[in-house]
């Protein structure tokens, strides 16, 4: 919305007011598992709650791998926000993320996304540069005998864990850290998880079905870093 600088008692002008709008692809994701009441009944196979306990917790991982992959293709190799760390990751490639980010976000809330293999890197950085003469007791506690942080800078830390596809590889890299605002990107859910299960009428199965709609867009990638150790395998 445009405002005007008037002499006192002048005429102002129209303010033009305009709005940018973008529609998030919905995209459905759904599992579908059985067994037999028999085996169900006497142990020999899964139960039904870990059943469809895995089912939910691959649901969760597949929206996560889309959330990835939305980035990526956002954020790829030659993108003004896409950081090379030839000779491995430092505090510099972090700090520098993290001012560029936090210069242009709106919200302000920003988060750095990694695996351990990243993550730990970090704690062994600031080991090496700082012998802990620069922390509060609390904080050099945290590094001595967690070694972890829960925050850098200011940013909280988000070490993943559920990063793995149906066929147990990794599909989050070891070797990229994100520094990421808030307002980057949004991930919606349409409503709830929709559920059904039944019987076979004509023989001795139990179906479980669970579906749900959401969709992934990324709006600022300007409001990203994708940092890549090339020093570490991906």
């Amino acid at each position: 919305m445009e405002v005007f600088h008037i002499a006192r008692g002048g005429y102002i002008e129209e303010s033009h007011v305009h709005s940018e709008v973008m529609e998030i692809p919905r995209d459905q994701l759904g599992f579908h598992v059985k067994e037999m009441e028999d085996k169900l009944e006497v142990g020999f196979a899964e139960t039904a709650d870990k059943l469809v306990e895995l089912g939910i917790k691959r649901l969760d991982a597949a929206v996560n791998q889309r959330v990835l992959s939305t980035f990526q293709a956002a954020v790829g190799p030659g993108s003004d926000y896409y950081v090379s760390a030839a000779s491995g990751l430092s505090l510099e490639n972090i700090d520098d993320a993290i001012a560029e980010v936090e210069d242009t976000t709106i919200s302000g809330e920003i988060t750095i996304v990694g695996r351990a293999t990243m993550t730990r890197k970090i704690v062994n950085l600031i080991k090496q540069s700082n012998s802990f003469g620069g922390f509060l007791p609390e904080t050099n506690e945290e590094l001595l005998r967690r070694g972890k942080l829960g925050t850098y800078a200011g940013v909280p830390i988000v070490t993943l864990r559920n990063f793995l596809d149906g066929n147990d590889k990794p599909f989050f890299p070891a070797n990229e850290l994100w520094v990421i605002g808030k307002d980057a990107g949004k991930t919606a859910f349409f409503g709830g998880t929709k559920v059904k299960q039944f019987l076979e009428d004509d023989n001795w199965y139990w179906h479980y079905l669970q579906r749900m709609d959401y969709g992934v867009a990324v709006v600022r990638p300007s409001h990203t870093r994708r940092i890549v150790d090339a020093t570490v395998a991906a």
